[in-house]
C-alpha cells in the first residue's frame, strides 16, 4: 500500500535505462527534438484522418507520457533500419488500430507493401 492505496502490478513506468546514465536521457530528448517536424506532421494527418480515433490516442498519450520532449500522440514509436519485416498484427492488438509509418534514406531498389491496402510502394 502506498498512501492508503493499493499498489497496481501493472503500472506503466518508464524505463530505468533512462536514469541510469544522463547520456541515455540526453540521447532520448535529442531524437525527440530531432523528430519533432516529422511526428507533429503525421499527428496532423492523423487527427484530419481518423478524428475519433486521435482523440483516444491523446488520451492514452497524455496518461502515459514519461517525456516531456515527446510531442506524441503515439505512445511507441520503432525505428526498422535495413529489416525486412513479414506481416504482422502485435499479439494485444484486438482490432485494426491506425499506426503511422514512413521511409527516409538514399536507397535503390525495394519496396513498401501495405498488404490491408493491397498497394506496393518503390
Amino acid at each position: 500500500m502506498v498512501d492508503g492505496k493499493k499498489k497496481s502490478k501493472h503500472r506503466m513506468v518508464p524505463s530505468s535505462d533512462l536514469f541510469r546514465s544522463s547520456s541515455a536521457a540526453l540521447a532520448l530528448s535529442y531524437y525527440y527534438k530531432a523528430t519533432e517536424p516529422a511526428v507533429t506532421h503525421m499527428g496532423h494527418m492523423f487527427k484530419v484522418s481518423f478524428p475519433e480515433e486521435y482523440e483516444e490516442y491523446r488520451t492514452a498519450f497524455a496518461a502515459g507520457r514519461f517525456v516531456t520532449d515527446d510531442p506524441g500522440p503515439w505512445l511507441g514509436r520503432a525505428i526498422v533500419h535495413k529489416l525486412q519485416v513479414l506481416p504482422h498484427r502485435d499479439n494485444l492488438d484486438k482490432t485494426c488500430r491506425p499506426a503511422g509509418a514512413f521511409n527516409v534514406g538514399y536507397y535503390v531498389g525495394g519496396d513498401l507493401y501495405l498488404t490491408d491496402l493491397k498497394v506496393k510502394l518503390r
